[in-house]
């Protein structure tokens, strides 16, 4: 089962909330530049790092700076969102990368190699 069929209360609209964040820096710019709420964006953030169980940015009062784990899952979030930007479905993005798109485990650490 691929990784937004165990997490149905995750969706595309969550995923680009934390690259967006990443990208920008900042959870208010990002907010703008998605066109999501503030409070809906902080909280789209602590349901990803919640259900992956890493934190995904240090957050500082002049924003937000990935952590590694943070680095690491949008990089796969990226390609996650490519893959679906050409038609892929959701579901389909671990036929383009085999391994786990996300991971709680050791395999959060491996790439897929694409």
């Amino acid at each position: 089962m691929c990784f937004m069929a165990q997490h149905p209360q995750l969706n595309l609209r969550h995923l680009e909330a934390i690259v967006t964040a990443g990208r920008l820096g900042s959870i208010s710019s990002a907010s703008e530049a998605i066109n999501l709420s503030q409070p809906a964006l902080t909280q789209a953030v602590g349901r990803v790092e919640a259900q992956l169980g890493h934190l995904l940015f240090d957050r500082q009062p002049s924003g937000v700076t990935p952590t590694e784990a943070g680095r690491l899952i949008t990089a796969r979030i990226e390609r996650a969102l490519a893959y679906v930007a050409r038609g892929g479905q959701a579901c389909d993005v671990e036929r383009a990368c085999p391994r786990s798109l996300i991971s709680n485990d050791a395999s959060l650490l491996d790439s897929c190699g694409h």
